[in-house]
């Protein structure tokens, strides 16, 4: 049998929202073609990559466990930590002010107060910035230099200009590595074949397709590894320090 050869190609962006990666990578997404004959059980996102397994991370994405790292920069191997002391630090809030109606924006806010403290206390590095305050100034003043006379649609253009430039913080790289769209449709197309046969009673024949759609998930996975390994490589940079001499690791 001759070897197979799948060529990939990684397109590399600047993430802001970790909620796209939770919908798209967490719950994996590799099935895509076959949603069109129900084949059901996508098969989940996985940790890999050194760093990932010096923070503890391997098997499953626990999809909360993902949200709390890329948006709060929270230790990965402390979330547990995290979740108890908040907890415990609610309820002692809670018996301290006992006149306080548990549905009040009063509490909401105490509850929010006490999970950001915790959460820094248990944070990597930095806060990330946040820029909502400045755009929301930005937004406001714009439209005031607009004029009594300006439009509603006037307004929405130069909010939607300002919200579409305005800063945001980079929290993470997004790397997505693609392949060729026919070797997606000939994995979907092994997958479809095997329902069928299956359907048809030829349960050897379903077998067979379900080996061969293996085979290629198998090859793109190990695609998948080598640039994991390529880039761990030669592009996993940062710079430590701030203002002065900085060191790049």
């Amino acid at each position: 049998m001759a070897p197979i050869v799948i060529t990939m190609t990684a397109t590399v962006s600047i993430g802001h929202d970790p909620e796209y990666l939770l919908g798209q990578v967490a719950r994996g997404g590799e099935n895509y073609y076959l949603q069109a004959i129900e084949v059901e059980g996508e098969p989940p996102g996985v940790w890999l990559g050194r760093g990932a397994a010096e923070l503890g991370l391997t098997g499953e994405v626990d999809p909360d466990v993902m949200r709390e790292m890329y948006t709060h920069l929270t230790d990965p191997r402390r979330i547990d930590q995290v979740r108890t002391v908040t907890d415990a630090r609610i309820k002692e809030w809670r018996a301290a002010h006992p006149e306080v109606d548990g549905r009040s924006k009063e509490f909401r806010e105490a509850k929010a107060r006490i999970r950001q403290e915790v959460r820094a206390e248990y944070r990597m590095g930095t806060a990330p910035r946040d820029y909502t305050t400045s755009t929301e100034r930005n937004v406001a003043e714009a439209i005031q230099k607009l004029g009594p006379n300006a439009t509603p649609e006037q307004k929405k253009k130069t909010e939607m200009g300002i919200r579409l430039n305005a800063p945001a913080t980079r929290k993470f790289f997004d790397t997505t590595y693609s392949v060729a769209k026919s070797v997606s449709l000939l994995h979907a197309g092994y997958q479809a074949s095997a329902i069928q046969l299956r359907e048809a009673g030829d349960v050897a024949g379903a077998e067979a397709m379900e080996a061969k759609a293996q085979a290629v998930l198998k090859h793109v996975r190990a695609g998948n590894q080598a640039m994991i390994d390529y880039l761990q490589e030669h592009a996993g940079y940062v710079r430590e320090g701030r203002s002065g001499h900085k060191d790049a690791t």
